[in-house]
């Protein structure tokens, strides 16, 4: 009996880090019938090397828990297990962040910079081989359902916005790994 290969022996050629609003809408999504947003993260680790932090994690929780929604936190925790298995941790409190031009990127809003400080932790981080493959491969992806903030098709360094609906047709593109 052979063990189980590992989502993160071998590059996918294609890195992403899921936004708080992606991975909100893919709670919300039924799973018969997954949105977008669901089906990114269904993907994680299967079609590309995902990448999330404790920052992302934390306000996926805080935002599910607030009344309008009223998740149970302990539930949340489980539904988001899966997710962190297959994804790669960063950790961006760790990074120093050069000077205060990142809130520029996200219109100012400094509750969206979790993101950007996970890829820049991401970029820096230990996981040279999938960042490699994904920038000869497919690319680099923050997924965001908040296009006032994170305007599709914008580039930093290396990172390019792209909404849910986009990114899983890229994955789709580019057909099994």
């Amino acid at each position: 009996m052979t063990a189980p290969t590992s989502s993160f022996s071998r590059p996918k050629g294609v890195v992403a880090i899921l936004e708080t609003s992606v991975l909100v809408r893919a709670w919300l999504s039924p799973a018969a019938v997954p949105n977008p947003s669901r089906r990114a993260m269904l993907l994680a680790g299967i079609e590309y090397d995902s990448f999330t932090s404790p920052p992302i994690l934390e306000e996926v929780e805080e935002v599910l828990a607030r009344p309008r929604l009223g998740a149970d936190p302990a539930h949340v925790q489980r539904w988001l297990d899966a997710f962190v298995r297959a994804s790669r941790q960063v950790f961006p409190d760790f990074i120093p962040i050069a000077g205060t031009g990142a809130a520029r990127v996200v219109r100012g809003d400094t509750e969206d910079l979790p993101i950007l400080h996970t890829a820049y932790a991401a970029a820096a981080g230990e996981y040279p081989d999938a960042l490699e493959a994904a920038r000869s491969g497919g690319g680099w992806f923050l997924v965001s359902e908040n296009t006032r903030h994170f305007t599709p098709g914008w580039n930093v360094h290396g990172w390019q916005f792209i909404t849910a609906h986009a990114f899983v047709q890229q994955l789709l593109r580019r057909g099994p790994h």
